[in-house]
């Protein structure tokens, strides 16, 4: 599936240089359902064949796979973006410190704890800042107002803290039966055409906050107890033929629905029929694993990266060029993945008596 989640992280690059148009890939936004759908898929298998519902164990492995990365990006873009507000060019945080109302005391310290820790960065999309720095509840937050999301440092982290959400209720999660897992999903899906009907902006209350985006997780857990019960494919020339399959059903359902309520809705079902085609061919596949690996840095640094070629653009005069940035970014995030991966070796070799202890308990 390595490759299939590195494509969707290019297609949320695509979404974010809105310069470059979207062109057939899916909307951004769109694109994170159906990661959420994945990690769905993935958590149940994971928690089923390898951590046999040892919580402990299983968290600290997530924290792993997520925190160092995430805090390197943190670093590097804050980095980047002090060296350019020191050049007198303001981008990300750093142009809205400028734009917006002073952070009170408090709001500073929500503002520093969600970045830190990813914890809430979806829910800052409900929080306005008044004149004063102080911060209120607002229902439509990007219509009008200062909303306390522009001060998130890595935007397209919120999916991270939804993420983080859907791990710490995975091991019960995955244990619902398969019946109230599909009513999980209609519910939520019945709740976002509710908020939606009743004038909400479709984001954040459709996609984004976490509560609501936990039913989106429950479809890859059915994808993944649809892909048990029928077992994998044996002959792999039928297995290579299925996963092209479930792609040409993934690529095509973005283009069904010109709406983002209803292309997430579409992709997000398409990713749950197409996972057991596609994973049945890939697991055997190391280099998609090495696909997968890079997916996730490529997401973190995507904002950076794009941040830097505008900075090259305008000094050179060019028009940046979305598989330039691609290519760019894919880079970036090789190299990100091979500087933290003997550390990370490192540290779960430090954390196996740990999580050996957490598996016998």
């Amino acid at each position: 599936m390595g490759l299939l989640r590195l494509w969707l992280a290019f297609a949320v690059l695509r979404h974010h240089a809105t310069a470059l148009g979207n062109g057939w890939m899916p909307a951004g936004e769109a694109a994170v359902q159906a990661f959420f759908v994945m990690s769905g898929f993935a958590m149940a298998m994971v928690l089923e064949q390898k951590y046999a519902f040892d919580r402990r164990a299983f968290w600290l492995r997530r924290a792993v796979r997520l925190w160092p990365a995430y805090l390197a990006a943190l670093a590097l873009m804050l980095a980047y973006g002090g060296w350019l507000w020191s050049r007198h060019i303001s981008v990300g945080v750093f142009q809205e410190l400028q734009a917006g109302p002073p952070p009170s005391a408090g709001a500073w310290a929500v503002l520093a704890f969600s970045n830190l820790s990813m914890v809430g960065l979806d829910l800052l999309a409900l929080l306005g800042l008044r004149p004063g720095g102080g911060m209120y509840l607002t229902a439509d937050p990007f219509n009008g107002g200062f909303v306390a999301w522009r001060y998130v440092v890595l935007p397209q982290a919120w999916s991270l803290s939804v993420e983080l959400l859907f791990y710490a209720l995975a091991p019960w999660y995955v244990r619902l039966s398969t019946r109230s897992l599909a009513a999980v999903f209609l519910g939520g899906v019945a709740l976002r055409l509710a908020l939606m009907r009743a004038g909400l902006p479709a984001s954040p209350w459709a996609i984004r906050l976490a509560p609501i985006e936990l039913s989106t997780f429950a479809l890859g857990i059915l994808a993944w107890r649809a892909y048990r019960a029928w077992g994998p494919i044996p002959s792999p020339r039928r297995a290579a033929l299925a996963s092209a399959a479930g792609w040409a059903l993934v690529l095509a359902a973005p283009q069904l629905c010109a709406t983002l309520p209803g292309q997430s809705l579409a992709l997000a079902l398409a990713t749950a029929l197409a996972l057991p085609w596609i994973f049945g061919a890939a697991r055997a596949w190391a280099w998609d694993r090495v696909f997968g690996e890079w997916a996730y840095p490529f997401y973190l640094l995507q904002t950076l990266v794009s941040y830097a070629a505008m900075d090259v653009a305008a000094t050179l005069h060019w028009t940046p060029r979305f598989w330039a940035l691609v290519l760019a970014c894919l880079a970036a995030a090789i190299l990100l993945w091979w500087g933290l991966r003997r550390p990370l070796a490192w540290l779960d070799r430090r954390l196996a008596p740990i999580k050996e202890q957490a598996h016998r308990v």
